[in-house]
């Protein structure tokens, strides 16, 4: 792999839409929802190591958007509205251009003697200049009100963060990847390549989303912040206190502690110095603290940052290629 070029190829984006005529779609243009889900998929050429941490970037670490809701702010003549409501506007899949902080207000009120469903429609903008604007579908059913009841959300915010910290920022999801130049061990038949024995390197990586962005938006974010990543442990490695400390003599284990960093990118470095460079090194996460701990066994006399950012520059080189062909 390391005469290898990393590639990306035969993108394609499947809608989960209906199949209407033109005549269908204008007949129903005022209930039919602007954002429709998709299923992502693209084949990646690249170690398996690569193909997991660019899974659990996608998923979890980049940047997204949704609806907060606090239930004070929730008032009611009702006694049964209760925190599900919290879910079911947090999770209106929202325009990730809409600014940060924007507030929306949510009214409803059922008339005469049968219930209600409260929709994405009966929120509104805060702001008269934002009012008229499309951020998010209106036909989204939400939740109930019994008759005669009146709901009232103020202060619905939109906050940013990451889906490792609430699934609803995540923008990919059920994200998969299945090898394509390997026969996966199969227990029954005996036959086939047991994980442990596994060299795969062509991969079939498949995502959702909710259709509120770009897939290919998904994709370039996540190879950016895989590259922002691997920056972030080579300037840790460049300061360590001393050359003394810095310079890996025989049998001279050094190690590198990474604040708000985790295991997606720990594997990089360990498929990196153990395949490439005859080197061992070996990661761990401590999910308590939020540190990621690399461990490098060498007897090498060189630097630690030296080695650490020639594994930087692999990966960066064949980022950019991937990126330059997106």
């Amino acid at each position: 792999m390391s005469d290898k070029k990393f590639t990306l190829a035969n993108l394609k984006v499947e809608p989960f839409s209906l199949d209407l005529t033109n005549e269908e779609k204008e007949l129903l243009k005022d209930v039919l929802p602007k954002y429709t889900p998709n299923q992502v998929s693209f084949e990646l050429n690249a170690p398996v190591a690569f193909v997991n941490c660019l899974r659990m970037v996608m998923f979890s670490q980049i940047k997204g958007k949704y609806l907060e809701v606090n239930m004070s702010n929730v008032s009611s003549s009702s006694n049964y509205i209760l925190d599900d409501i919290v879910y079911a506007v947090k999770n209106i899949p929202i325009d990730q251009d809409i600014p940060v902080g924007t507030k929306f207000t949510l009214e409803a009120k059922a008339t005469g003697n049968t219930f209600r469903v409260v929709t994405s429609a009966d929120i509104r903008c805060d702001d008269p200049k934002l009012a008229n604007k499309f951020y998010f579908d209106k036909n989204i059913e939400l939740f109930f009100i019994e008759s005669s009841t009146q709901v009232t959300i103020k202060d619905i915010r939109v906050v940013e963060g990451y889906g490792k910290d609430d699934a609803a920022f995540s923008q990919a999801h059920l994200c998969i990847h299945n090898v394509l130049d390997e026969e996966p061990y199969n227990h029954e038949t005996k036959t086939g390549v047991r994980s442990a024995m596994s060299k795969a390197n062509k991969f079939l990586v498949k995502f959702q989303t909710n259709g509120n962005v770009d897939p290919k938006k998904i994709i370039i974010s996540a190879f950016n912040e895989i590259l922002a990543k691997l920056n972030k442990v080579i300037e840790q490695a460049k300061n360590l206190t001393s050359s003394s400390n810095n310079n890996i003599n025989s049998n001279n284990n050094k190690s590198i502690k990474v604040p708000d960093e985790d295991d997606a990118i720990g594997g990089l470095f360990t498929w990196y110095f153990n395949n490439l460079l005859n080197i061992t090194l070996t990661h761990d996460y401590n999910s308590l603290n939020n540190i990621l701990h690399i461990k490098v066994l060498t007897n090498e006399n060189t630097y630690i940052h030296d080695l650490i950012a020639k594994c930087g520059e692999f990966f960066g080189k064949n980022i950019d290629r991937i990126l330059r062909s997106l």
